[in-house]
C-alpha cells in the first residue's frame, strides 16, 4: 500500500509539473544579438523571466529566414530597441501579438507601415516627462489616470538617447504624448484589424508601442515597467489589469478571500493597501512554483480588484499572496474544471 501511495503522489507532482509549464506563456525577445541577447537586453531578459514569462532570444537578422511554424510556438513578441529597425520588417501584419520599444521600427514608412510614405516623424530624446492622455480605466495605461506625467528614464548612457517620440498616420489608442510636444507620440497601441499605411496590411493582432531607447535601459522607471506589463496584458487579451475602487479608504494592509471560490475559469481577488507601497500579487501552484504574477508594481493607498483568469491551467490547489513593504498575506484558492 505504501509503494502505490507514493507512485500516486510521483504523478500527481509530474502532472502538477506539466500543467505548469503548459501555463507558461512564451515570449520572443528579438534582440540584436543571438542568446544571451544584446549586453544592454539583459535587463529586460531578466525582468520578463521575473515575471513569469519563459523567453526565448531571436536574433533581429534571422526573422526573414523564419517559417510560420517557428513563430507559432510563441505567445508573443518583445521587440527591444536595440536591433536595426529595418530587420523587424518581416513582423508588419503579423499575426504574432507585439510589445514594441523600437519605436523606430513604427514610425519608418518602410518597415511596420504604421506611417505612409514620406511622412517619417521619430526623434531619440533625453529623460523627458510623458503625460497620459488615455488613462482612468484603459488597461494599456497601467492605472495611470489621464493628466498623470513621469519619465519612462531617468537618464542615458548616451546623452538624448533615453525615450524616443514619434508620430504614425494609421488608426492607434493613443495613451501618453511628451509634454513638451503633445503632437509626439510616447505610447500607443494598434488594435487587431487596423488598416496599415500600406493601404493594404489588416493587422492580425494587437501591438503596442512604448518607446525608450535602449541607452535608457539601465534607467528605465518604475512607472515605464508596470506600462509594459499593462501592454503584455493587452496585446494577450487578458483582463489581469488591476483596478483602484473609488470612494474606498483602506483601515489596514489586508487580502481579501477570492469570489467565487471555487471558480472556473476566473476569479476576483481584492486587496487593500495603507499606504503606498510597491506591491506584488502572486500565484503559487500546489508545488510552491510560481504560475502568474498578477501585479508587480508601486500602487497609491487604496482598495483594489481584479480578475484573474485561470483558463490555461490545470484544476487544482492554487495559492496567492500579496507582499508589500514588510507586510505579507497568502490565501488559497481551488479552480474546478
Amino acid at each position: 500500500m505504501a509503494k502505490r501511495n507514493w507512485f500516486y503522489t510521483l504523478v500527481i507532482v509530474l502532472l502538477l509539473i506539466q500543467g505548469n509549464v503548459l501555463a507558461q506563456q512564451r515570449c520572443m525577445f528579438v534582440s540584436a544579438a543571438a542568446d544571451p541577447g544584446d549586453p544592454k537586453d539583459l535587463i529586460l531578459i531578466d525582468k520578463l523571466l521575473s515575471w513569469g514569462y519563459d523567453v526565448t532570444v531571436v536574433a533581429s537578422a534571422t526573422l526573414s529566414t523564419l517559417l510560420p511554424d517557428d513563430f507559432a510556438q510563441y505567445d508573443f513578441a518583445f521587440l527591444s530597441e536595440t536591433p536595426n529597425s529595418s530587420e523587424l520588417a518581416p513582423l508588419s501584419g503579423h499575426p504574432l501579438p507585439l510589445l514594441i520599444l523600437e519605436a523606430w521600427a513604427a514610425a519608418k514608412p518602410a518597415v511596420l507601415h504604421w506611417a505612409a510614405d514620406g511622412t517619417q516623424s521619430v526623434r531619440n530624446t533625453g529623460p523627458l516627462y510623458v503625460l497620459i492622455t488615455e488613462g482612468t480605466g484603459h488597461q494599456l495605461a497601467a492605472g495611470f489616470a489621464t493628466g498623470t506625467d513621469f519619465q519612462l528614464a531617468t537618464g542615458s548612457s548616451v546623452e538624448n538617447e533615453a525615450e524616443i517620440a514619434f508620430k504614425v498616420t494609421i488608426e492607434v489608442i493613443t495613451i501618453a504624448t511628451f509634454m513638451d510636444n503633445p503632437d509626439e507620440l510616447s505610447i500607443c497601441a494598434a488594435e487587431e484589424g487596423t488598416l496599415l499605411a500600406d493601404g493594404a496590411t489588416i493587422t492580425e493582432n494587437r501591438a503596442a508601442v512604448i518607446g525608450i531607447h535602449a541607452n535608457g535601459y539601465e534607467y528605465i522607471t518604475d512607472e515605464a515597467y508596470q506600462l509594459m506589463q499593462a501592454g503584455i496584458h493587452w496585446i494577450l487579451h487578458e483582463e489581469t489589469a488591476v483596478e483602484m475602487q473609488k470612494d474606498q479608504r483602506p483601515r489596514q494592509f489586508s487580502l481579501n478571500q477570492n469570489f467565487p471560490n471555487p471558480f472556473n475559469p476566473s476569479t476576483e481577488i481584492a486587496f487593500s493597501l495603507q499606504q503606498p507601497e510597491h506591491a506584488t500579487l502572486t500565484v503559487f501552484n500546489a508545488l510552491g512554483r510560481k504560475v502568474e504574477t498578477l501585479v508587480d508594481q508601486k500602487l497609491s493607498a487604496g482598495v483594489y480588484k481584479l480578475s484573474f483568469d485561470a483558463q490555461n491551467l490545470p484544476a487544482g490547489v492554487y495559492f496567492y499572496q500579496l507582499q508589500a513593504g514588510r507586510h505579507s498575506e497568502m490565501k488559497k484558492m481551488v479552480l474546478m474544471k
